[in-house]
Parts: structure tokens; C-alpha cells; sequence
């Protein structure tokens, strides 16, 4: 299994999330906000990234577009519990695998989960949305 990292201002979202994926066997690092969230993933770069689009200091899609510079190949599914067309259409085109409202449905979240992790790499999906 890989290293997933939760970045969300919600203590019992990073919680639940950590307990769940660690049941799948996965390493978990969490953090509370976008900045912090990038350093972790500066140090030990993870499979998967689990983004809260609405966070204090800077917001998920600006994280996002840093992500994308920092680890092409990372797989992101961003959450909100304020999500709106436009900005699952601006997460989509910053390359995110997936979109997940709040409360998360830990089922779809499973699903896609498994599915980030065993698709082809987010920077071969851009290269064929380019194309």
C-alpha cells in the first residue's frame, strides 16, 4: 500500500479518514491546512492526496495548482461541503481524480480511493487530456 495524505481543517474528517485508510493499509499523514499539507508532501511524497477545497491560509485549488508542480504523478481527490459546478469543474481541470461532497459517503470515498490508486499516473492522464 502507499502513503495517503488528508489535508482538512475538520479534526473528525482527518480522523475518520485516517482510521479508514489505516484499516486498508495504508500509511496516513494528515494536515489542517494547505501550507502544512504541502510541506508534508515535500518530504515524503504520497500516492494519493485527499483535498478540502475550503481551508484557512491558502484554499485546496491553489494548493492544487502547487501540488501539480511539486508531483505531477499524485493522484488528488478533492472534498468540500461547499462545492459548487464551477469549482468541480476548476478541481477537474487542475487534474483531480475525483470530487467528494460533504458528509462523505465512505463507500464512494473507498471506491474511489482504490480507484486513484490503481488507475495510470495523474501526469499520463494529463498527457492523454492534452492530447
Amino acid at each position: 500500500m502507499g502513503t495517503v495524505l488528508v489535508v482538512d481543517d475538520e479534526q473528525s474528517i482527518t480522523w475518520a479518514f485516517e482510521k479508514f485508510l489505516t484499516s486498508l493499509g495504508h500509511t496516513v499523514r494528515s494536515a489542517p491546512t494547505a501550507e502544512q499539507g504541502l510541506e508534508i508532501a515535500r518530504r515524503e511524497p504520497p500516492g494519493l492526496i485527499i483535498l478540502d477545497i475550503r481551508l484557512p491560509g491558502m484554499d485546496g485549488l491553489t494548493a492544487l495548482e502547487e501540488i501539480r508542480k511539486l508531483n505531477p504523478s499524485a493522484r488528488v481527490i478533492v472534498i468540500t461541503a461547499h462545492g459548487t459546478l464551477e469549482t468541480a469543474v476548476r478541481a477537474v481541470k487542475l487534474v483531480a481524480v475525483d470530487y467528494l461532497a460533504k458528509p462523505v459517503d465512505l463507500a464512494k470515498a473507498r471506491r474511489l480511493i482504490e480507484s486513484a490508486l490503481s488507475g495510470p499516473p495523474a501526469s499520463r492522464e494529463v498527457e492523454r487530456l492534452r492530447g
